[in-house]
């Protein structure tokens, strides 16, 4: 009998309940779905089975690959619990906002499935930004320090009690737990800047953060440069690691992704390695495709800053398969003999689209 492999991607596979999915959210997560269905629709003997919402637009699915239809997050929610209890394993793929990442390979295990995935202790840490920069902080793993902007708007950023009037400008704010660069701004000052980036003042009045401000993490801006790294981390607590990527962010201070180019030139292997070695020593329980996101200081460009982990398939993963001479995602199912081998040098968006250089 067939092995069988069940992946739901949260997004585009029908979970999301409030209206429409943000534009990004699911135009990545539609991205990754389609790219890690082929790879995995090309492994021999393995069936390949994910959901769709009936709301979207429906893709072209690689050949091999039976897309279920969901009519409502409620049918999804069944849906998932049943092709979860009968696949061999489950790869879930959904953002670590409001638990939802945790959430989701926790109703594996209870349907009684295999999650190709962390644990969920792993899971929750990680996508607790302010958390997990404490926990970081406290082992000697370089990440800047982080505070919420509570009804004081006061916190601790380098050890410092500050308030508005005494961030180091410019700060990052965003989501104590968001993913995908949603909600995330520049802030130079107290008022809107010369770059036309949101004032300290404005954000209360931005849509995005209307009713979001307790939730609001604060961190010291870096000037560097914006890279990440993939590593597989197998079940013994192994780890591949991939090379490092560079990050394209929009200017215009929401720091929207755009995608990104593999192999980042100019970056240390040997600084990435420690870090990501580090961080696995570090937090027990991550497993599976883990996006590793950092900062190359402009001032120290030999070393690098960990900014965030996202125990999840990230968006990279549609860069990183196109020069990839194995087949990644059999890589994740199944491990491989041997460290993946990469040729040559991508760029490639957020949707997807991949551009091979001349």
């Amino acid at each position: 009998m067939a092995e069988r492999i069940f992946v739901s991607e949260f997004v585009c596979g029908g979970g999301w309940s409030e209206g429409r999915p943000p534009e990004s959210l699911e135009r990545e997560g539609r991205a990754m779905l389609l790219a890690v269905l082929a790879d995995l629709a090309a492994v021999p003997g393995l069936r390949v089975v994910t959901t769709w919402d009936h709301r979207l637009a429906r893709p072209l699915f690689p050949d091999g690959v039976e897309a279920v239809e969901v009519d409502s997050p409620q049918a999804e929610i069944r849906t998932f619990a049943d092709l979860a209890a009968e696949a061999t394993w489950t790869l879930v793929i959904a953002p670590e906002t409001a638990g939802i990442l945790s959430a989701r390979v926790q109703a594996v295990h209870t349907a009684g499935g295999i999650a190709l995935n962390g644990s969920v202790e792993s899971i929750d840490l990680c996508g607790d930004k302010l958390r997990l920069a404490g926990f970081l902080r406290q082992r000697g793993i370089r990440t800047p320090a982080a505070a919420l902007w509570d009804d004081e708007v006061v916190g601790e950023l380098e050890g410092l009690r500050v308030g508005p009037d005494r961030w180091p400008w410019p700060v990052v704010a965003k989501p104590r737990d968001g993913a995908g660069s949603q909600q995330t701004r520049r802030v130079d000052g107290l008022m809107r800047g010369p770059s036309a980036n949101l004032g300290w003042d404005e954000l209360p009045q931005d849509p995005e953060f209307v009713g979001a401000r307790e939730n609001l993490l604060v961190q010291p801006w870096i000037a560097g440069r914006a890279c990440s790294v993939a590593a597989l981390v197998h079940p013994d607590g192994t780890a591949t690691i991939l090379p490092p990527a560079e990050q394209r962010f929009s200017e215009d201070g929401r720091m929207s992704y755009l995608g990104g180019t593999i192999p980042a030139e100019g970056v240390s292997a040997a600084a990435v390695e420690s870090l990501v070695r580090s961080v696995l020593s570090q937090v027990p329980g991550l497993r599976g495709w883990i996006g590793f996101d950092f900062l190359v200081p402009a001032d120290a460009p030999e070393s690098v800053v960990l900014i965030e982990i996202n125990p999840r398939l990230t968006t990279s993963y549609v860069g990183y398969r196109r020069i990839c001479r194995g087949n990644l995602a059999r890589s994740l199912v199944f491990g491989a003999e041997s460290a993946p081998i990469f040729d040559g040098r991508i760029t490639f968006s957020s949707d997807g689209t991949a551009i091979l250089p001349e």
